[in-house]
């Protein structure tokens, strides 16, 4: 719904000649604790633990993976009526100060139709150069992910995983793999 308004937003801007403007959102599910910091004349509200660090650390993918909605996977989990919506996994990622990486998920229906409908054709082929991407066979994982970008050019987390296993090929096992 965030991106929906977003979108109307950004038409009523194109009619006043404005520059469209974008949001991220990172969902992730977790305890925490809320309340008041400060002194009597400075008080702020905030919340502290390591379910909202990692909640800003699935935000801040939304722009590097060009995914309007990324959730984690303790947040996908709980989705009641997956049948209802599309996801793309898009990886693992690792925390600083945690030793269990993290599987992050895309929400589809964040995206314009179009590239809802580009994003859908290509997830098995997208998930397909995940897979080989972790087994480590980066030549196979970069053919997966030219051939999705043949076929959707703007797809971000396509480009950026085809450029990782491009890199990686010929070279050792990555450190800290």
């Amino acid at each position: 719904d965030m991106q929906l308004a977003v979108h109307k937003f950004n038409q009523h801007r194109a009619e006043m000649n404005q520059k469209p403007i974008a949001i991220g959102v990172g969902v992730h599910t977790g305890t925490l604790i809320l309340g008041t910091i400060g002194e009597e004349k400075r008080m702020q509200e905030t919340v502290i633990s390591d379910a909202v660090n990692l909640a800003s650390r699935v935000e801040g993918l939304s722009k590097l993976y060009g995914a309007p909605v990324v959730m984690s996977k303790q947040t996908m989990d709980l989705v009641i009526n997956r049948k209802d919506f599309s996801f793309r996994f898009l990886g693992k990622i690792q925390v600083k100060g945690k030793e269990i990486p993290t599987s992050v998920y895309e929400l589809l229906e964040g995206n314009p139709d179009r590239l809802k409908k580009l994003k859908t054709e290509t997830r098995d082929e997208f998930e397909k150069g995940l897979e080989l991407y972790y087994k480590q066979e980066f030549e196979e994982a970069s053919l997966c992910f030219r051939h999705v970008l043949n076929n959707n050019p703007k797809d971000l987390a396509a480009t950026l995983y085809r450029e990782r296993a491009a890199g990686f090929i010929g070279h050792e096992k990555p450190e800290g793999w």
